[in-house]
């Protein structure tokens, strides 16, 4: 058409893609204008190849060594992941000998799979002529194995007889023959079918006795003489009575420490077992919040001795916790305390303030103390005194209270705090007096104690 100034086409060759036809090949594209007199230019073409992975596979060698079949057989190829299962008969009066995978045995199986295959393999089966043992095993024991096994030709087979609890082997006889009282048997160089039958009786049941006593205080279960069959297992219940605990528990003249319960497992013996009590010694714990908060639990708290016990201290609302006492000695800020063991009395104490809380920390050097000591916390507007004392051959050197020295005071009194604080006992010893030193001159002398009083 001469009245189009200009003309677009488009070709969609075809192939394997469309039409299912092989791409393999030479493939050639020609371009040809059959008309006359129009112009035009080929601006592109473009090959788009499409195609799929070549499949990958791999090679299961199966072989067998005569009388018997695996199948499938031969060279077999597999895709990779695939599985492939093979199946193995031997031969009338043959039986499996083995089955090679990779050259490793994997038993006398009737079949084998590979599972997502991913390597060559290989699997090879051997046959042998094969004779039964048959196995049987009466009323009140076992064979094993047990039932009809087949045993290559020449090889061997064990048996294992074993009587259940309460019974015994009486005979064990192959192919009709006694062969005593025997709890394994071995046929060695099978060349022939056989039978084992194993019979077994009722037997006495043994049992021991184990003696069981309680001292005052207490109980065990059950008590007396126990009579226990042998190997099996008997547990006895050990419990105090009000205002005792267990105080120990003694098994054949050694002591267990002070179970509940204790168990004889297996039992083989006489054994004796003894449980003894002690009065329950009780120990009171006082407790006291001062305004501002609670203490739980409260009053005065009865714990028996070696048990632990917890108080949770809780400052009301606006208050705050300023400092715990156990005993009369400082804690710290804590909201629990655990009394753990208890073997004595106690006190603890809770404090709170509902200003605001500032720390005065106390320490002090070597040769001295200064009660209270540590981080205290002080509402603000309280007083806190501190005590200062030597030990014996020391002196006070100094006090030094936010780092700049009070003397050498014996005690020392914050008042109205109204901020943090620091305060640091200083100690020496005291000075010689023997009149030693000195440059020449003859000796004597006296000591002045300056320290404060």
């Amino acid at each position: 058409n001469n009245s189009i100034a200009a003309y677009n086409y488009e070709w969609l060759f075809g192939s394997v893609r469309h039409l299912g036809e092989s791409s393999k090949g030479t493939w050639r594209l020609t371009v040809r204008d059959l008309a006359t007199g129009d112009t035009g230019t080929f601006q592109s073409w473009t090959l788009r190849i499409f195609g799929i992975p070549t499949p990958v596979t791999h090679i299961i060698t199966a072989s067998n060594g005569g009388n018997g079949t695996i199948s499938p057989s031969g060279t077999v190829s597999v895709s990779g992941g695939e599985n492939q299962t093979f199946t193995i008969n031997p031969d009338t009066e043959y039986c499996i000998a083995d089955v090679l995978v990779d050259g490793i045995s994997v038993g006398a199986v009737s079949s084998y799979t590979f599972s997502n295959i991913t390597s060559d393999h290989t699997i090879y089966a051997s046959f042998c002529i094969c004779h039964t043992i048959t196995a049987t095993a009466a009323a009140g024991g076992t064979i094993s194995p047990s039932g009809a096994t087949l045993v290559c030709f020449g090889e061997s087979a064990a048996y294992t007889i074993t009587p259940n609890y309460g019974y015994r082997i009486t005979d064990v006889t192959v192919d009709g023959v006694s062969v005593g009282v025997v709890s394994s048997y071995t046929f060695t160089n099978v060349t022939a079918d056989h039978t084992i039958d194993a019979s077994f009786m009722k037997d006495r049941i043994v049992t021991y006795v184990i003696a069981a006593t309680a001292g005052t205080g207490g109980t065990i279960s059950p008590v007396g003489d126990v009579t226990v069959n042998v190997g099996s297992n008997q547990t006895f219940t050990i419990a105090a009575q009000a205002g005792f605990v267990i105080d120990d528990v003694i098994v054949d003249g050694a002591s267990v420490g002070s179970p509940g319960s204790y168990t004889f497992t297996g039992v083989m013996k006489d054994h004796t077992i003894e449980a003894f009590f002690k009065e329950m010694v009780i120990y009171p714990i006082t407790a006291t919040a001062l305004e501002g908060g609670t203490i739980t639990p409260s009053g005065e708290v009865n714990v028996n001795e070696g048990d632990d016990i917890t108080f949770t201290i809780t400052p009301d609302t606006g208050y705050n916790i300023i400092d715990v006492l156990i005993d009369g000695t400082t804690v710290g800020i804590v909201t629990t305390y655990t009394f753990q063991n208890v073997e004595s009395a106690h006190t603890i104490e809770a404090w709170f303030a509902s200003g605001t809380i500032y720390v005065i920390t106390a320490s002090s050097s070597p040769g001295g103390t200064i009660t209270p000591e540590g981080a205290l916390n002080v509402e603000e507007g309280f007083d806190t005194a501190f005590t200062i004392k030597p030990e014996e051959g020391y002196i006070v050197e100094d006090v030094l209270v936010d780092g700049v020295s009070a003397g050498a005071v014996t005690s020392y009194t914050f008042s109205d705090v109204n901020s943090d604080h620091a305060i640091e006992a200083l100690f020496k010893e005291v000075p010689s007096s023997d009149g030693s030193g000195g440059n020449g001159g003859g000796g004597g002398g006296c000591f002045i104690d300056t320290m404060s009083q």
